[in-house]
């Protein structure tokens, strides 16, 4: 699963050279990115339940575009906002597997594809009846790009909610390590982009999405125990967040009553 990620949003404009296209206005990308800059936030950790708005790139009119969509995809045939706060809980991720099956996903899947390029994600591994959280991010130090599915829902006054979900995948062999929750049947992975996929995603055929969906390994990850993510000892987002921690054979993780 993926629930807890990292997004800063300093020289975004370095992944747009990483898309193979040549059907958008560059300089009005990188126009979108600056003027971006001023509004979104500086996430060195957060959580997917809190529903934080998260830069993406996306088909905008038949070019590549980027925007701002809050994490939780609210289907855009959900009818009332307790609804819409309940499902958007459900919806942190969706299973590559059954994306175009699956109600809350198949409009999205079919329709609206995005890119979120993440400076990296968190994840527990259990050991020994604990469970110690784990930093993941590419090992050549570039963002990684994420698939995702989005929505775009009409509340109550009228307004515009753009949300996404993260999709996920079968675990590559890191983390089939990290990702060993003994209550899954299997572990997971964020499904993460080649470049030279990253179009394809955004604006191929459905046959040629089912395609992408697969553990990757091709791109290498570096990974390591990090501080506390959940429970009194969390730090909040701040950049220490990301250090390498060890932790001494005794922990007690968190639980929901600290």
């Amino acid at each position: 699963m993926c629930f807890d990620v990292s997004q800063l949003i300093n020289d975004m404009t370095n992944e747009i050279d990483r898309f193979n296209n040549t059907n958008f206005d560059n300089n009005n990308l990188i126009s979108s990115v600056k003027s971006f800059k001023n509004k979104a936030q500086n996430y060195y950790h957060v959580n997917g339940f809190t529903h934080p708005s998260l830069l993406v790139f996306c088909n905008k009119n038949n070019q590549l575009g980027l925007d701002q969509f809050s994490w939780g995809l609210i289907p855009h045939w959900v009818a009332t906002e307790s609804q819409a706060k309940s499902i958007s809980n459900k919806t942190i991720n969706a299973r590559g597997e059954t994306i175009f099956q699956k109600p809350s996903f198949r409009d999205a899947a079919i329709g609206h594809r995005i890119v979120i390029p993440l400076n990296g994600f968190y994840e527990h591994h259990h050991k020994k009846g604990k469970k110690l959280p784990y930093f993941i991010k590419s090992q050549d130090g570039r963002r990684l790009m994420l698939a995702g599915i989005a929505s775009e829902w009409l509340d109550g006054n009228a307004s515009i909610i753009k949300t996404f979900s993260i999709v996920t995948c079968s675990a590559n062999d890191t983390m089939t390590f990290i990702h060993n929750n003994p209550k899954l049947k299997a572990p997971r992975m964020p499904l993460i982009l080649d470049d030279e996929n990253l179009n394809t995603w955004i604006y191929g055929t459905e046959e040629e999405v089912k395609r992408l969906i697969r553990p990757n390994s091709n791109i290498k990850l570096d990974y390591y125990t990090v501080r506390p993510i959940r429970g009194k000892n969390y730090k909040g987002n701040i950049a220490s967040i990301q250090e390498k921690y060890n932790f001494a054979e005794d922990y007690r993780p968190p639980t929901l009553f600290d």
